[in-house]
């Protein structure tokens, strides 16, 4: 039986890779394979173990990958003769049924071994093409600020510049390198360590919310009070 592939959505290589605020650890992604022979790639978008019901019930098959794949060499995998032939053993072998209280979805002895096949394949894979996926805090480490935020550079400006050595390195950011500079600068002014901070940090930690403008005056009255004794 034929399958259709319904992959068009993956254009970077990180599609797969989602890590939500908050979470230590990044969601699940999966291969599915419906009951119609629709084969799609994502990541899950409920925080947790849960599972879909039409995965529970076997109405559609859904194969674990890596969250670091990268996406774009696994649509191009997905294709290749020896995995769609997998995938139509799969969706050929494969039937659903009413069972008095739902339909559920069960495979041949063929289609399981194909299933199974498949699902060491994709695990394999997912091992072999992987990308390095850094968050921006662990980029930017234990560096002083002058060096990733230097004196007179706009904090958008010094964050881009920042991700385009990441990318040069072959790493991926997966969160915002504009948030983790402005949480840095942050905690340098919180802890009375602004003699680091510039004109132009400061600004930024107003125009951005992290500071108020009153703290900043305040701040810099002190300073001048401290010069001047």
């Amino acid at each position: 039986m034929t399958i259709t592939y319904r992959l068009d959505t993956i254009s970077h290589p990180t599609a797969l890779f989602c890590q939500y605020p908050g979470q230590s650890q990044p969601q699940a992604a999966h291969v599915t394979i419906d009951e119609y022979g629709s084969v799609t790639a994502d990541y899950s978008g409920d925080i947790g173990n849960g599972c879909l019901m039409r995965v529970w019930h076997g109405l559609d098959m859904q194969y674990r990958v890596a969250g670091t794949v990268d996406a774009t060499s696994l649509v191009t995998w997905l294709q290749t003769d020896a995995v769609r032939a997998l995938l139509e053993r799969v969706h050929a072998g494969h039937s659903v049924e009413w069972d008095g209280s739902n339909y559920t979805g069960c495979l041949t002895d063929d289609g399981l071994d194909a299933s199974d096949d498949f699902a060491r394949a994709l695990e394999a894979f997912g091992q072999d093409v992987a990308v390095a996926i850094w968050s921006a805090a662990a980029w930017v480490g234990d560096c002083p600020l002058s060096d990733v935020w230097p004196d007179g550079v706009p904090a958008q400006q010094a964050a881009d510049d920042l991700e385009k050595s990441a990318l040069a390195e072959g790493i991926y950011l997966h969160d915002s390198m504009l948030n983790a500079l402005l949480g840095v600068a942050a905690r340098h002014f919180d802890d009375d360590g602004d003699d680091c901070l510039t004109d132009v940090q400061i600004a930024a930690l107003v125009e951005y919310g992290l500071v108020t403008q009153a703290d900043a005056d305040a701040r810099a009255a002190a300073k001048k009070a401290d010069a001047a004794a």
